[in-house]
């Protein structure tokens, strides 16, 4: 396995039985630069760099096994030439956020840290320095070759796939990458939104209100009063609800609903701003009036997506709501319409059994 104190003693064979889904280190730890990427999904996120960027991939593996930090090919001698495609992987992965070769040295330790441990890591510690300067050098020529464009692009990719991490990597090389080119506006408050996105979705949702907000003033400059302005509000308001600042949430999804009524009229979009300002009133305890916006959110729904997953969710939050009013009736018979919608489309989901 990869877990070796003494990597330099191991065997050839014992070396070729790693796999790519092999565990890290019992030695990582938590405060690492790189520990938000001990995701399940990792092993995807390295499929992935090497599918976007195979060329870039196959140089740094073999930079890692010509230059053997752990003495893992004893001399040369492992034919097994892929050896640290999972370190080379994991570099990738990372290398966006490092902005100097020694930031980059750091993170190659970190990874070999991670991977062997720290005594085998630390082993030959004087070989770090000339990785890092092969790799280095080879990623600022790589990068300096990718637009904008191709950036953005992987990280859509990446961003469908949930691979937030990674999606999230892609788009700021692509933020890099417009200080050399002319990226239109709008592109531009593209690649802002979705930074934003892929932030709140792992959890950091400051720094997502920020691109969020960054998104904002371009498409009110570019396409004032539009869609996809109110998209941005939507998008504002529902980070600021995360963040349980509600009276600065509400005016950004009240100004997304006078957009969406004015542009698409009794549209899904509509019945989503009915149902975030709805959620909000509920969370402030103002019952009655969360019931009426839910209501004016179902009517649309049953008209536009008849027993779809969001109808059900949508009467599993007005069963909430009575059933916190004491009509217990009321709250069941919506359990029973989503149940029957749950179960219908998705019958072994935990949303069946919450209900």
């Amino acid at each position: 396995t990869r877990n070796m104190s003494n990597k330099a003693d191991t065997s050839h064979d014992d070396a070729s039985t790693r796999t790519d889904d092999d565990e890290p280190s019992s030695s990582w730890t938590e405060s690492s630069k790189i520990n938000w990427l001990r995701l399940p999904y990792e092993k995807l996120m390295r499929q992935e760099v090497r599918q976007h960027t195979p060329e870039l991939f196959d140089a740094v593996s073999k930079i890692l096994f010509e230059q053997d930090i752990v003495a893992i090919t004893l001399g040369g001698e492992d034919d097994n030439t892929d050896e640290y495609d999972l370190e080379a992987g994991t570099i990738l992965i990372n290398l966006p956020e490092c902005e100097s070769k020694e930031q980059a040295q750091d993170l190659i330790f970190n990874v070999f840290v991670r991977w062997f441990g720290m005594s085998a890591a630390t082993e030959f510690i004087d070989r770090y320095d000339k990785v890092a300067a092969l790799i280095w050098e080879l990623w600022k020529e790589h990068e300096s070759q990718v637009d904008f464009q191709t950036n953005f692009e992987r990280g859509c990719s990446c961003h469908k796939k949930g691979l937030m991490p990674l999606a999230f990597r892609y788009y700021q090389s692509a933020l890099k990458q417009q200080e050399n080119e002319h990226v239109p506006p709008m592109d531009m408050a593209m690649c802002y939104d979705n930074i934003g996105m892929a932030l709140c979705d792992l959890g950091n949702l400051e720094s997502g209100l920020e691109y969020y907000e960054q998104a904002l003033v371009i498409k009110k400059r570019e396409v004032p009063d539009s869609l996809d302005v109110a998209n941005t509000h939507n998008n504002i308001g529902t980070a600021l609800k995360n963040l349980a600042k509600w009276d600065k949430s509400m005016p950004h999804f009240k100004r997304a609903l006078d957009i969406r009524q004015r542009k698409e009229p009794d549209s899904l979009l509509v019945a989503e701003s009915y149902n975030n300002i709805g959620l909000l009133l509920l969370v402030q305890g103002k019952m009655n009036e969360a019931l009426d916006f839910l209501q004016k959110c179902l009517v649309i729904q049953q008209r536009k997506a008849p027993k779809s997953m969001e109808v059900a969710e949508t009467y599993t939050n007005m069963a909430s709501i009575l059933s916190k009013q004491g009509d217990v009736a009321g709250a069941v018979k919506y359990c029973q319409l989503a149940l029957q919608i749950q179960k219908r489309k998705s019958p072994d989901s935990q949303a069946v059994a919450n209900t």
